[in-house]
Parts: C-alpha cells; structure tokens; sequence
C-alpha cells in the first residue's frame, strides 16, 4: 500500500493486529518526496495517512502501470463533461470515497467538501484512522 513499495510492506503486522504505518513525506508544493540532508524524511501513522491520501488523489486511477487497479482516484473522468453541478458533485463525493477507502488504515471518511474555482477542485474531508481522527484539507487538483 505505500507509495514506494521498496520502503516497507504494511501486511506484515501479526494476525489482524495492522503495523504502524509510515509513508514518504511530501513536498506538496514541488510535489516531490521530501528529503533532508539526503535522507528521504518518513511520516507515521496520521501523518503518513494524509500523505498517502494527498498521493492518492492525484493520481489518475488505472493510467500508471506501476499502480494497481485499486489505487488512485477517478475524478478525472469528470473533466469536460456536460453535467450538472449536484451531479458532479455527488460523483466527486464519491470517487473520493472509493479512493480512499481502501486503505486498511482509515475506517470512515466523513464531511467531503469540494470547492470548484479558476480550474482547480479543492478537496476537505474528515479521515477516521485507526489512529484517531483527522483531517485532510486543501487537496487541489486541476480541472
């Protein structure tokens, strides 16, 4: 599940009990793994869920070879289309959902809000982790 998976497998945790989850941190603004006197930084347990769910977000679900199918969200396909704002919205809401619902770590996401404007989506949202809660805000994409 992690975004490079030569750092470590999540799967390794005994019987149903999960690991702690770490995640490369990320340079939002250069979108680039952050590193710091050459060493790549690593986040744990909501952090690196936030991480992994920014990552997740934007990538385009089944354009990457290199992604299963089950990763990555399908915003995209929205992109262009001539539906209504409620419609597109919905369809939003719920591609957020399914993308990231398949992290084993987060239990429910709850207070999707989206905001279109020049170009770019925003997305906000509440994250139930197995650590707690937390939030995720101020996911852009362009569209």
């Amino acid at each position: 599940m992690s975004l490079f998976p030569f750092f470590g497998d999540i799967s390794t945790g005994q019987g149903n009990e999960l690991p702690i989850y770490k995640e490369v941190a990320w340079d939002v603004s250069k979108n680039i793994p952050l590193i710091t006197n050459g060493d790549i930084v690593m986040l744990y347990g909501n952090d690196a869920i936030q991480t992994w769910c920014y990552k997740s977000l934007l990538t385009n679900r089944y354009r990457w070879r290199i992604y299963s199918d089950n990763y990555g969200s399908e915003i995209e396909s929205l992109i262009g289309q001539n539906y209504s704002k409620i419609y597109v919205q919905a369809e939003c809401e719920r591609y957020v959902k399914e993308c990231l619902m398949i992290n084993p770590y987060i239990k429910s996401i709850t207070n999707v809000t989206m905001d279109f404007n020049k170009g770019l989506l925003e997305i906000n949202c509440n994250l139930v982790t197995v650590y707690g809660t937390t939030s995720l805000e101020g996911v852009n994409l362009s569209v």
